[in-house]
């Protein structure tokens, strides 16, 4: 039993299957909706490797934290909050699946047409972030048709 989140990443469409077995999540799935290329690739690895250390006893929550957090040169702002990278979004369609497993066992009622967006965190930032500072990974903003880091002055214009 299982069920597959749509994550948009800067890199394109992410979709994360998550899979259950009698004894928990077993295995994760990650395919990116633009075949070959490295973000690809490294999705499918991070998948792969989440696979194998859960069918070796590790927990989730452990590896969702290492995931949450990781940050590329692509992050995209979303209706979900900010994801900062391909592995931040195979760690958060995770928690998001994990949080709907939760409510259901605790018997919230949950409605058929309920997406796992409602399980999802909510976001840190607010305004008009638009990604992550290259230099120095504070929050990017748009400003004067430009995107400023108001922490050390970087600007993507130049």
């Amino acid at each position: 039993m299982g069920s597959t989140i749509k994550m948009r990443t800067g890199c394109g469409t992410l979709y994360v299957t998550i899979n259950e077995d009698e004894h928990g999540v077993c295995e994760v799935f990650s395919q990116m909706g633009k075949s070959g290329g490295c973000a690809m690739s490294q999705s499918e690895a991070v998948a792969r490797l989440i696979s194998l250390a859960l069918r070796s006893g590790v927990r989730i929550e452990p590896l969702i934290r290492q995931l949450k957090g990781i940050r590329c040169p692509s992050p995209l702002m979303g209706k979900g909050g900010i994801i900062l990278s391909c592995p931040d979004a195979v760690g958060k369609a995770l928690e998001k699946y994990m949080n709907r497993k939760r409510a259901m066992e605790a018997g919230e009622p949950i409605e058929e047409a309920t997406t796992l967006d409602k399980f999802a965190p909510e976001p840190i930032f607010s305004g008009n972030i638009v990604g992550v500072c290259p230099d120095c990974g504070a929050a990017l903003v748009h400003e004067g048709g430009c995107m400023v880091c108001r922490s050390c002055g970087y600007s993507k214009c130049g």
